[in-house]
């Protein structure tokens, strides 16, 4: 299939476009889609573009585009057509009505999210859009939610082939288990909450349960159950955050034990440091290096006075106290670990790079700074498309400024993983320091 693909890709280049275009909207096209090969089409392209058969910049507008106009086809025919051929197959295929007004509940509070991953999950992004048609979703929202889905799809898959070259296929099928997995989790929770919530599965048990501790151990369970309970200052946020505490610490320890030890990830580092350096190209080790500087500390510098300002404006005062613990701590906690590792730095990188490689700098200022963002947001944004967009955007970011350290050759694997437990443990340090700090003053006469 790889070679029809690029044949059809390279007879005529503006044929190869016009071919791209609409291999993108036949894809996300109801029900067609399912037929039609197009994230392979894309890769193709973008491993053409690598060579200078194929432009970068139309390979993406073309697949975005079509990709779009795609979905907004399968939308238009569900807004349409959609809930009269439902109403019409209800008595032949034990379609309820109230089916259909539970779906438009769930596309009312979770529209856009559906829409945003359904994009990246093989055979739901060519029924997605139906859905939401059928739902009445109102269009503007779709529409964002779907552009957003569709460019960040249509740059994945074409960097793919863009940047690793042949290596793209081996990827590509991880990509394809990683959905299928992903899309048989989905139908499970969606069973378990159904079954759960609609059919109340369960809900003697629990209660029977809880009974019995309660009246065995009163004061231990009741304990217990308030570190659960959501809302509460020592609840369930709480709770949730010493555990991604204790997690990340422990994962940064066994981190720095692999490669000190000489175990799996130190050897790991080896292998991903040279299919790197076998895969790089003069295009993308540009890219790689403005996308490293996302994470320098000049970036962390501006970003930490911009929520600085932000923060004191909206007189949010013990959120702008967490922040300057997680920023100029933090970088003082980096300081010290670099030092006591004392890693050196891989040799033959495509930048200049100095300091010591472990934890890595980059990785820790990116999940440091775009995670206590994604924090601000989630805690203070209201609206849907906010709380969705910085968050999402961000671990965008960080995940590639990790990837541009290692294909510039700047850090090793566990350097880039190191820096990202190391920024996580510190966050939600400083969130739960803050955070008790506030409570327990709030209760002091």
């Amino acid at each position: 299939m790889e070679q029809e693909i690029t044949a059809l890709l390279t007879g005529h280049t503006q044929l190869g476009y016009l071919v791209l275009f609409l291999g993108a909207f036949l894809e996300t096209s109801a029900f067609v889609g399912l037929l039609v090969p197009g994230e392979t089409l894309i890769v193709v392209a973008g491993l053409l573009a690598s060579q200078g058969i194929l432009r970068i910049e139309y390979v993406l507008l073309c697949a975005a585009i079509g990709a779009v106009c795609g979905d907004s086809v399968s939308y238009v025919i569900g807004a349409v057509y959609g809930e009269r051929l439902l109403t019409k197959a209800s008595g032949r295929f034990f379609i309820k009505k109230s089916y259909l007004s539970e779906a438009k509940s769930f596309y009312t509070r979770h529209g856009g999210k559906a829409v945003f991953f359904g994009r990246f999950v093989g055979w739901l992004r060519a029924v997605v859009p139906l859905l939401a048609g059928i739902s009445h979703m109102r269009y503007p929202r779709f529409l964002f939610f779907d552009v957003y889905g569709c460019a960040l799809w249509a740059l994945l898959f074409s960097m793919l082939g863009f940047v690793l070259g042949s290596g793209w296929r081996t990827i590509l099928a991880a990509m394809h288990r990683l959905g299928l997995e992903g899309a048989i989790v989905i139908g499970l929770l969606v069973l378990a909450w159904y079954l759960l919530h609609k059919r109340r599965l369960g809900r003697h048990a629990v209660s029977r349960f809880d009974a019995a501790l309660s009246a065995q151990f009163p004061s231990s369970w009741r304990f217990l159950k308030a570190r659960f309970e959501a809302g509460s200052a020592y609840g369930l946020s709480l709770t949730f955050s010493l555990i991604v505490l204790a997690l990340a610490i422990a994962g940064f320890g066994q981190i720095a034990d692999q490669w000190r030890e000489h175990e799996y990830l130190y050897h790991l580092d080896h292998t991903v440091h040279a299919y790197m350096a076998a895969h790089a190209a003069a295009g993308a080790t540009q890219l790689a290096s403005w996308v490293s500087k996302l994470g320098s500390a000049y970036v962390l510098l501006a970003m930490a006075v911009g929520l600085a300002v932000y923060l004191v404006r909206k007189h949010e005062l013990w959120m702008a106290f967490k922040l300057s613990h997680a920023f100029l701590f933090g970088e003082a906690f980096l300081y010290l670990a670099k030092f006591f590792f004392e890693r050196g730095r891989p040799a033959g990188s495509l930048i200049e790079a100095s300091a010591m490689s472990f934890p890595s700098g980059h990785a820790f200022n990116a999940m440091l700074a775009f995670g206590f963002l994604t924090y601000v947001v989630i805690t203070l944004a209201k609206g849907e498309i906010a709380r969705f967009f910085v968050p999402s955007v961000s671990v965008l970011v960080i995940l590639g400024v990790g990837l541009s350290r290692l294909y510039l050759g700047t850090h090793w694997f566990t350097d880039v993983i190191g820096g990202y437990a190391a920024a996580l443990a510190w966050l939600t340090l400083s969130i739960v320091v803050g955070s008790v700090l506030q409570n327990v003053l709030a209760r002091s006469p």
